[in-house]
């Protein structure tokens, strides 16, 4: 395309680059106008075994698929399966419903599952919610920040400590997707309470608890339980996909 084009296409509004575009493939075909997308779908459709109709779907709702490559795409797809212990086409589903799953990192998503099985064996009413739990349902859980998912580590201590009834804690799926202006009215110290172990955690002044969940062996990592550990991040940084819920 002509320099001239290029800046002609720079400076267009994106409502009539869309129209355009639109135009472009009514008129002649995805094979004629983006073969290299037709080629990156099918690459997908390789390691993501689900009906072409299905992945075309998931592509519109998260274009960046579009530019992972087949062996991290196959990767992540591994890893939902070991770890969340599901068949495929449970993890099929999940992504063709949140497909933003596959833009965390394998650390991101091993450290947020290990939390909901942590947090589920807390409690067996959080258990048999995890074991029923939709595949939709799961990946938008998986898509909570680190913060977000403490909530059910910091909802339990609090009727620990307070003596509460167990039975009166809400869902999994409830505390998680609360709006955090409502979470922040109704657990007004939950802010203190992360901060106060970002500090301890700074100064090594607290002996991290490793939990009782059990996570599935790794290769060259000899099973033992406690692996999972609550005070660990999984990613130091902000993921792209990651839900506060505000």
């Amino acid at each position: 395309m002509p320099r001239a084009s290029w800046r002609r296409a720079k400076e267009m509004a994106p409502a009539t680059m869309a129209r355009r575009l639109t135009e472009l493939v009514d008129g002649l075909g995805l094979e004629t106008t983006a073969p290299h997308l037709l080629n990156k779908i099918e690459e997908l459709n390789r390691r993501l075994p689900m009906s072409r109709q299905a992945l075309l779907a998931a592509v519109a709702r998260s274009p960046g698929l579009l530019a992972y490559t087949p062996e991290s795409v196959g990767g992540r797809v591994a890893l939902l399966v070991q770890e969340l212990r599901r068949d495929e086409a449970f993890v099929m589903e999940m992504i063709a419903k949140q497909p933003q799953v596959l833009g965390l990192k394998p650390e991101t998503l091993r450290h947020r599952i290990g939390t909901l099985h942590e947090a589920a064996s807390l409690m067996a009413k959080w258990r048999t919610e995890l074991d029923a739990m939709r595949p939709a349902s799961l990946a938008r859980l998986l898509r909570c920040s680190d913060a977000v998912l403490s909530r059910l580590l910091y909802s339990y201590a609090r009727s620990h400590s307070n003596g509460r009834n167990f039975e009166s804690i809400r869902s999994m799926a409830y505390i998680c997707c609360c709006p955090r202006a409502a979470w922040h009215r109704d657990n007004p110290l939950h802010a203190d309470w992360l901060a106060a172990g970002e500090a301890a955690r700074r100064d090594w002044r607290i002996t991290p608890w490793l939990g009782w969940y059990q996570q599935p062996p790794r290769p060259g990592v000899p099973p033992a339980p406690g692996q999972y550990n609550w005070w660990s991040r999984g990613d130091p940084g902000p993921d792209e996909y990651d839900y506060d819920y505000s």
